[in-house]
C-alpha cells in the first residue's frame, strides 16, 4: 500500500483495490484510525472513495484528513478476508507546534526524526508511530494537536 497526502486528503494505492475492481463478488472495507483521537472511523463510499485509476494504478482518495497521524486499514473479503494496513504522519499539519516543542525540549528532535523515518516504512510500525506522536505532545492538558 502507498499513501500520499495532499490538500487535506490522502491518496491510497493498493493491490487490494485492483483485486476489488476485478472481482465483483468481493467486499472492500476502508477504516481510518485517528491516532490523536484514538478512534477508528469507517470510511463511507462517497465520490472520492470509489476506486479510480491513473498512470500509477488503481487508487482511492479519503478527504478531510486533519490529524497528523492516521492508520489506513483496507479489508477485502472474497472467500477469505485479506487486510492491509499502513500509516501516514503528516508533518505539515504540525509545523508551528513542532517548532514550539523543539524549543522547549531538544530531545523531541529525536522523536520527530523517528516519525519521519516511520513514514518511510511501508505497512510497519503504525502503533509505534502513534506512540511516538503522542509522546511528542504529552502534556497536562492532553492536547495532541489534532486540528
Amino acid at each position: 500500500m502507498t499513501i500520499t497526502y495532499f490538500d487535506n486528503s490522502v491518496k491510497i494505492y493498493s493491490d487490494l483495490l485492483t483485486t476489488f475492481v476485478n472481482n465483483q463478488d468481493s467486499t472492500l472495507t476502508v477504516k481510518l484510525y485517528d491516532c490523536c483521537e484514538d478512534k477508528i472511523y469507517d470510511v463511507n463510499y462517497i465520490d472520492g472513495l470509489m476506486p479510480q485509476s491513473d498512470a500509477e494504478g488503481i487508487f482511492i482518495t479519503i478527504p478531510d484528513i486533519y490529524s497528523a497521524v492516521n492508520t489506513i486499514i483496507l479489508s477485502l473479503t472474497t472467500d477469505v478476508e485479506i487486510e492491509e494496513k499502513d500509516c501516514i504522519y503528516v508533518e505539515s499539519l504540525l509545523d508551528c507546534t513542532v517548532i514550539d516543542r523543539l524549543n522547549t525540549n531538544l530531545e523531541n528532535l529525536a522523536v520527530l526524526e523517528a516519525l519521519r523515518f516511520g513514514n518511510q516504512c511501508s505497512g510497519c510500525y503504525c502503533d509505534d508511530i502513534c506512540l511516538l506522536y503522542k509522546s511528542l505532545f504529552n502534556n497536562n492538558d492532553n492536547d495532541c494537536q489534532c486540528n
